[in-house]
């Protein structure tokens, strides 16, 4: 299932999209636009509309019915007729997807510039949960922006960039990858301040060569996104991601269960559908939390969001706050069930 775009604020001028996309202004001048959207349902008045294309619709269809619900300015491609955006001002660009994440990336790039930090997660499995976890962690340190949902391509990860407002400290980035390139594109648009691979697998194989390698491969393209000042963030059991951290200009710093680990998995205690216990060893102190998560995945993945947390604060977190942030997480629904069958629980 989609997952409905939420409204943004972001305030662009014309001439600077024109800028930003590499686009030419058919009609316009320099006047301001709040919002941006690829969905003709969702512009608000005076707002910017970016006509994206894709296998089964072209939002140049709905160019009309844009202008109408008040966008003054649209985003097209070369060779469409623009006869149909009313009084609206009008770029003409290449490739509307890639201006779409070019203007995104300016966003970025001015937030970025206000000391705004960025936390990028790609990975096989557990993405969806150590974003959960990392949000919730770095809201004990300032304001966070996060992905939501499964806005984590070209498309989406753009639309969640645009909703980054400068009152935000933080942004948690989920980075998926379906194609050859995908990921490197993700951190054009959004370059992080540390990254993470959680596992390597097979999963959207097919769309990178078909293979396991393959996909190491392109998710180690996050890591080659960091510059001298980033930390990727590495799972430590799995061989591929480590052999993907000699990519990074970074340190390095490594979780999960192995004793060379900078964030280690030390111990992990049941505690029926309430969850774990977890106990943490990094650096000289250990931490033990309970985590109201049942399973070894996602405990490994709290692992690996604390490591991640804390390198972008270049801090230990405070242990109570750890654990109040945790009693409040809510993880997306649709990947674990818990149901009581007499005096057992069974995990679906």
């Amino acid at each position: 299932m989609s997952t409905t775009i939420r409204d943004n604020t972001a305030v662009f001028t014309t001439d600077f999209v024109a800028k930003a996309t590499g686009g030419s202004i058919v009609r316009g001048d320099k006047k301001k636009h709040v919002g941006v959207t690829s969905d003709s349902r969702a512009v608000t008045a005076g707002g910017i509309f970016v006509a994206l294309q894709g296998e089964q619709f072209d939002g140049h269809a709905f160019v009309e019915g844009a202008a109408k619900k008040g966008a003054t300015l649209v985003v097209v491609q070369k060779g469409h007729s623009r006869s149909d955006a009313g009084n609206a001002d009008v770029i003409e660009v290449d490739d509307t997807l890639r201006a779409w994440g070019d203007l995104a990336r300016a966003r970025i790039a001015g937030w970025k510039d206000r000391g705004g930090k960025i936390v990028a997660i790609t990975g096989s499995a557990g993405k969806t949960t150590t974003r959960e976890l990392c949000a919730a962690l770095l809201r004990t340190a300032g304001s966070v922006q996060a992905t939501y949902g499964n806005l984590n391509n070209r498309v989406g990860l753009p639309a969640v960039a645009f909703a980054v407002e400068k009152d935000h400290t933080y942004a948690v980035l989920e980075m998926g990858m379906s194609e050859r390139g995908e990921i490197a594109r993700l951190t054009e648009i959004a370059p992080p301040d540390v990254a993470m691979i959680t596992n390597v697998g097979l999963a959207h194989a097919a769309g990178v060569g078909g293979g396991v390698d393959e996909v190491g491969s392109e998710k180690g393209a996050i890591f080659a996104a960091l510059d001298e000042s980033g930390v990727a963030i590495a799972n430590a059991d799995d061989p591929r991601v480590m052999s993907e951290t000699k990519r990074s200009r970074g340190r390095v710093v490594t979780f999960g269960r192995s004793p060379k680990a900078t964030y280690r998995l030390a111990k992990r205690d049941s505690l029926g559908a309430r969850g774990s216990r977890v106990t943490v060893d990094r650096k000289s102190e250990s931490l033990s939390v309970d985590l109201p998560l049942i399973g070894e995945a996602p405990a490994i993945d709290f692992v690996a969001a604390l490591a991640a947390c804390e390198s972008l604060v270049d801090r230990s977190l405070d242990e109570k706050k750890i654990a109040s942030a945790l009693a409040s997480i809510e993880i997306p629904g649709g990947r674990v069930a818990i149901k009581t069958l007499g005096d057992g629980t069974i995990v679906i």
